[in-house]
């Protein structure tokens, strides 16, 4: 890593392991985020991986990897109802419909974070 960022600075271009090329931005590809993995997941690189918030919404409404309904629910009051980044996204009457969808009975305030001092 320190070598990537060494050689941005001087030259532009991060120098990669094993001779890989960094993939330059053009106006056909736009990352937006850099990516620090594993070789094995796909090393460092750049990638555009910011979505909407409907499509994020969508992923999470269909996603496989959510345990349980209840589980998807508790995902969303805690990011669309009570995360800084995500409040203005999401509302209660929104809520009460994945709740619904999903037959979770929690309020959403049983999802609200707490913060211990």
């Amino acid at each position: 890593m320190g070598d990537a960022w060494t050689s941005f600075a001087r030259t532009g271009v991060p120098s990669l392991p094993d001779d890989l090329e960094w993939r330059r931005r053009t106006a056909d590809w736009e990352p937006d985020s850099l990516v620090i993995d594993s070789p094995a997941s796909g090393g460092l690189r750049m990638e555009r991986l910011r979505a909407d918030v409907c499509s994020l919404k969508d992923t999470l409404r269909r996603s496989r990897d959510v345990a349980t309904d209840t589980a998807r629910c508790r995902i969303y009051a805690r990011a669309f109802l009570w995360s800084p980044l995500f409040t203005r996204y999401g509302s209660l009457t929104e809520y009460a419909r994945w709740c619904k969808e999903f037959g979770c009975n929690a309020p959403a305030d049983v999802f609200r974070p707490v913060m211990e001092v």
